[in-house]
């Protein structure tokens, strides 16, 4: 095909367009909508709201719910590899990363919260052992509220963490005692201080013995 043939051919497919189009415009009558806002109707289900929305990506973990937090049950194990197996396919997925050293959390497949396996820190003195995630978005003087469910065995102490900087007072702290074996749910209430894109949220123990997190 020569560039002459290419373009006459762009010409006509162009001009067949234009005449579609105006003779479509011409024989489409005129709508006119009224809308009448005295009426009202039936009032909406609050669990209609929604139901339609398309995902668009992970317009929902990210964009329409409270919930801040990636991966809350331990889906994936906490580590520091790149990767995840099996892949996640969603779009600003968080990861939970070891504080303390890569091998101080253990996956225990035997006394699991729910799922396959549960988060393990075995303890040392007074180091502070733990989980942490970060990428959280968080803005000065607003409340984050949730909870956290743990169990451990011997003298543990736990804190878990709200931080928005880098200086050791860039963060609030609550503080947990007295564990059992058994898996308790605690509440858990921030007051942010700072506006920060990246913030991270840490639990870590101390003490001896282990504890488990069974979700967050």
């Amino acid at each position: 095909m020569t560039r002459f043939s290419l373009v006459r051919k762009i010409v006509l497919t162009s001009l067949c367009l234009v005449i579609v189009t105006n003779v479509w415009a011409q024989s489409t009558p005129e709508v006119m909508a009224t809308v009448d806002v005295s009426e009202t109707g039936a009032p909406i289900h609050r669990y209609v709201y929604g139901m339609f929305t398309e995902l668009l990506g992970n317009i929902f973990e990210h964009g329409l719910w409270a919930e801040m937090l990636s991966d809350r049950k331990f889906f994936y194990p906490v580590d520091t590899t790149s990767t995840l197996t099996p892949i996640n396919t969603r779009r600003n997925q968080n990861r939970w990363r070891p504080v303390g050293g890569a091998d101080v959390v253990i996956m225990d497949h035997n006394h699991s919260y729910v799922g396959e396996h549960t988060p393990v820190i075995r303890l040392s003195g007074s180091t502070p052992y733990g989980i942490q995630q970060s990428g959280l978005a968080l803005r000065a003087g607003k409340n984050y509220t949730g909870s956290v469910v743990l169990s451990g065995d011997g003298d543990v102490t736990i804190n878990v963490s709200l931080v928005w900087g880098s200086n050791p007072d860039d963060r609030q702290t609550i503080p947990i005692h007295s564990l059992t074996n058994d898996y308790l749910k605690y509440p858990l209430s921030f007051a942010a201080g700072a506006d920060i894109d990246n913030g991270r949220l840490e639990i870590t123990g101390t003490g001896s013995g282990s504890f488990r997190i069974g979700a967050v």
